[in-house]
């Protein structure tokens, strides 16, 4: 998102501007805020779960953000040479999940 500046001779209107600028630059960066929703993911036990995440890169964290049962989630032990592609993801138990990957 750019921010689309107005051209002034005010000196507090360009330094607003120029703060406005800033604070859109350090929200675009956030490494949080840029990740992937995958919604309704069906999820294995005793398996490694590929999850393809989009990112291009490899990713921070994850989160569930949404469950059909209690499930609690780990990177799985087995060597992923492709995480800028996916995870590799073990899981508690069999579930339908949304994940949040960042």
């Amino acid at each position: 998102m750019a921010l689309k500046k107005v051209f002034s001779d005010d000196f507090n209107t360009q330094k607003l501007q120029d703060n406005l600028a800033d604070g859109i630059r350090k929200i675009e960066n956030n490494i949080i805020l840029n990740g992937v929703v995958i919604t309704s993911k069906a999820v294995a036990i005793t398996v490694d779960n590929q999850i393809n995440h989009g990112l291009g890169r490899k990713p921070v964290g994850f989160l569930i953000v949404d469950s059909n049962s209690d499930v609690r989630v780990w990177q799985s032990a087995t060597a992923n040479q492709n995480k800028d592609k996916y995870l590799l993801l073990k899981f508690s138990a069999s579930a339908i999940v949304t994940l949040y990957i960042f």
